[in-house]
């Protein structure tokens, strides 16, 4: 994302040190949805990579390993990437592409488990990945473009357990 304009002509340095100022430590000030540490576990039993991608305005992908650290998940997470490196927000292709390079993982050997229809699931499938849509924070929708929708991050974990061991999907 570029610099603010009150940013520029200031070295890159000195806008990651006002990022990071912004950025409180996650531990203790919001929990994590439930069974995030375990989706992130089981994956990683999986022998799957997971790269982390968030839309943020201030948060760095320097700044998350101490966040998932803290919270005894790091060991689970191959990278993470956002949109303040890539300065592009999901459901831009860029940042999704970042994130396949980042797991040196090709779109259809890739799954995206997200909780937003607009951002995850539509920019993700627009690149030929595999979507999981976990409705944590709303009902169930009616209707998703997501391969596979789910009310939790256990059975997200399911979801993408299935695709492994099954026959391949068209």
């Amino acid at each position: 994302m570029p610099d603010p304009p009150e940013l520029r002509g200031h070295s890159s340095h000195q806008a990651s040190a006002v990022r990071k100022a912004l950025c409180l430590p996650l531990a203790g000030r919001l929990p994590p949805h439930d069974g995030a540490g375990e989706l992130l576990q089981g994956l990683g039993e999986l022998g799957l990579q997971t790269v982390i991608v968030s839309n943020t305005s201030f948060m760095d992908a320097d700044a998350y390993p101490a966040d998932f650290g803290a919270l005894g998940w790091s060991e689970w997470v191959t990278g993470y990437v956002t949109s303040v490196e890539v300065g592009r927000h999901k459901p831009d292709p860029a940042i999704f592409l970042h994130a396949l390079a980042v797991a040196r993982c090709v779109a259809d050997e890739t799954v995206m488990i997200g909780n937003s229809e607009s951002a995850d699931i539509f920019g993700a499938k627009a690149l030929g990945i595999r979507t999981v849509r976990v409705a944590i924070e709303e009902p169930v929708p009616d209707h998703s473009g997501a391969d596979a929708v789910v009310s939790s991050l256990a059975d997200a974990l399911v979801a993408v357990e299935a695709w492994i061991s099954g026959p391949p999907v068209p």
